[in-house]
């Protein structure tokens, strides 16, 4: 994974003759090792930097306006492995009026500067995806039968082979698995990592000459998407060798995983809305819970979602 350090979307204040402006980047990379950081500043420029897990560079910016740079993430022999994006604005400064003597009137208090505020994803809403009617359906199969429980955060199911045997192959048994996601956050800032705690287990395996398999992952996507789909724009949490989706089968290689999952979110527009989204799926029927967050200024007045009691909330402030 890899992050670019700083506010995700600075706004800096110039006048026209301190242009060109030179802004420092620094993006850092883990876990621990050398990589190829390419940089794509917006204004045309591009910059490699082949280093260990941080990237320092500068970049010159000539216009009043925005800019999205970026760095993508290699390894030395080229696989690319992340992507991380900020915005930069250069903001013309605005001529202060000479002071006037004599009396004035009263001055409004000074507002704070939008460039000033603090914004952050905010919890706000949970979204239960048990699916229990697709899970009815499933289990309605002649040959399969197949039971599920659901707590948010928490999801674990058995599939049985319930058909025959006409070849006398001794075609039999049940696969039990189990995913867990703790640490979800209350509130989340942009460009700093989200971490997750993960476990996937077998919890039975008695099957003979048949293939059952189950997969487990999370990531951030559009808020009012199931776990049964996904858009273009999702990211995806992944442990620290990159791998973003976990399945389990009958074969026990492995029979479980206890990681630590990680991603990050840039920033959004005031009352934009994503889900952090934990899923699980035993032969093709899921369910899973969406976190929903609202992109909003962080005061001690801004509304939470009431977290008492909901599995695996932590508040990371």
């Amino acid at each position: 994974m890899v992050y670019i350090k700083g506010s995700g979307a600075p706004v800096v204040e110039l006048t026209k003759d301190e242009l060109p402006y030179t802004h420092q980047f620094t993006a850092e990379a883990w876990p621990e090792g050398e990589y190829s950081f390419r940089w794509a500043f917006a204004n045309g420029a591009t910059q490699d930097d082949t280093t260990k897990n941080e990237s320092s560079v500068t970049a010159d910016y000539n216009e009043f306006k925005t800019y999205k740079p970026y760095v993508m993430l290699y390894d030395l022999k080229g696989n690319k492995l992340a992507t991380a994006e900020v915005y930069l604005t250069l903001k013309e400064k605005e001529d202060k009026p000479a002071p006037t003597s004599g009396p004035t009137a009263s001055a409004e208090p000074p507002k704070t500067p939008e460039s000033a505020k603090e914004y952050a994803w905010v919890l706000t809403e949970v979204i239960d995806h048990e699916n229990a009617d697709k899970w009815a359906t499933a289990d309605a199969h002649p040959s399969y039968a197949l039971s599920h429980s659901y707590s948010r955060g928490s999801y674990s199911a058995n599939v049985t082979y319930e058909g025959d045997d006409p070849y006398k192959q001794g075609l039999k048994g049940t696969l039990g698995l189990q995913a867990v996601f703790t640490g979800i956050p209350e509130t989340i800032y942009p460009d700093k990592p989200v971490s997750l705690n993960f476990s996937f287990t077998t919890t039975e395996n008695s099957v003979v000459k048949l293939s059952f398999s189950g997969a487990a992952s999370a990531d951030f996507d559009q808020w009012d998407v199931g776990p049964g789909g996904v858009t273009g724009r999702a990211r995806w949490f992944v442990n620290a060798d990159g791998k973003d989706s976990f399945s389990l089968d009958v074969n026990g290689n492995p029979s479980s995983y206890s990681e630590t999952l990680t991603a990050t979110l840039g920033t959004g527009n005031e009352g934009s809305r994503i889900a952090l989204r934990t899923k699980f799926a035993l032969q093709g029927v899921t369910m899973g819970t969406n976190y929903v967050y609202e992109w909003k200024q962080v005061s001690s007045s801004a509304l939470l979602l009431d977290t008492e009691g909901i599995p695996g909330i932590v508040d990371i402030d």
